[in-house]
């Protein structure tokens, strides 16, 4: 009982250094816990190194800690552990290793994992997940494509169960600002997706994407899923980074340019709400399931301006769309 006390005294101290901006006396802390073998404290400062929170970004040292944490059967550490696997960051990409961590991760009590092999079933066939339909292409002058029943209903409404917790006002890039800031042009609310907060199935959605689209999964962004209400709006915009702005040339320089944009929707249950194309005077408005995706830059690299879209409301109901950027070159762990 000392010893559990003693230890929840040192995690309290670590929480308020971290509150007063004392990173470095926390990262120090931390690591004196996960030197002494605490699995939590392996599993709490190997997400600060693999991506430099408050800490020197040291990714290989955060999969050891990960790792050695997951070998005392931390199910929090064991399901990273599957996400890391299965998105080919921090470690090479093994679905087999992936579906391995998440089957040990449920044997230790993680409540997700147990979920995500639940909707998965023993029946789940990687390979035919891997194969997904082939695209009806709208348009080939600017590249416009849609598929129909691209993801299926469970999967649709985990990923909405997954988001709505997380749920804030969208913003937009302030080019060169290195922040986003929010506009009269877009109302909606989104929830963020990184890779350290994600699980096996965003990753089995993304890997399903990247292979409709030939790209590596390692080109795609963090994915965000959107919520519209009755009225709210993202007004017509490009998601293309205009070269021509200073502001994004840094930018551009390290991730290069965003490539496609996949939007799923995710619930059909809403009147409006379509996605339109006003230079292609086009507009799609898609079942659960059914994506569009289209290629922001046309086959020389230039950017596509036929391509400008906005988010159209919804006049009754909620919709739900996820959306996933691909970029130029791969995105580094976040």
């Amino acid at each position: 009982m000392q010893a559990d006390a003693a230890f929840a005294a040192q995690v309290r101290q670590i929480v308020q250094f971290e509150r007063a901006g004392r990173h470095a006396e926390a990262l120090a802390a931390l690591r004196g816990l996960a030197e002494e073998g605490s699995p939590d404290a392996r599993f709490y400062l190997a997400q600060k190194l693999l991506i430099g929170e408050n800490a020197p970004r040291e990714p290989q040292e955060g999969m050891r800690l990960l790792t050695l944490a997951g070998d005392a059967e931390h199910g929090e550490a064991l399901h990273l552990l599957a996400v890391l696997s299965a998105a080919g960051q921090g470690c090479a990409q093994d679905w087999g290793a992936a579906m391995r961590f998440l089957a040990k991760a449920a044997e230790a009590g993680h409540t997700t994992a147990k979920a995500q092999l639940a909707l998965l079933g023993q029946a789940f066939d990687l390979g035919a997940w891997l194969s997904p339909p082939a695209a009806e292409m709208q348009f080939t002058r600017p590249r416009v494509g849609v598929i129909a029943g691209f993801l299926p209903g469970g999967i649709c409404k985990w990923l909405i169960e997954r988001a709505r917790p997380r749920l804030a006002p969208a913003m937009i890039a302030e080019p060169g600002a290195g922040r986003t800031v929010a506009s009269r042009g877009r109302t909606n609310t989104v929830a963020y997706m990184p890779l350290l907060n994600s699980d096996v199935i965003v990753q089995l959605v993304r890997a399903r994407i990247a292979a409709a689209l030939d790209v590596p999964s390692t080109h795609l962004e963090a994915p965000n899923v959107l919520h519209y209400q009755v009225g709210q709006i993202f007004e017509t915009h490009y998601d293309f980074m205009d070269p021509a702005l200073p502001g994004y040339a840094q930018e551009l320089a390290s991730l290069g340019q965003r490539v496609a944009t996949f939007l799923v929707y995710l619930d059909q249950d809403f009147d409006g709400g379509e996605t339109a194309f006003p230079e292609l005077d086009w507009r799609f408005r898609g079942s659960t399931g059914d994506a569009v995706f289209f290629w922001n830059v046309r086959p020389d690299g230039a950017v596509e301006p036929k391509l400008a879209h906005a988010g159209a409301p919804p006049t009754r109901g909620e919709k739900w769309l996820l959306s996933q950027w691909v970029r130029e070159r791969p995105i580094p762990l976040i």
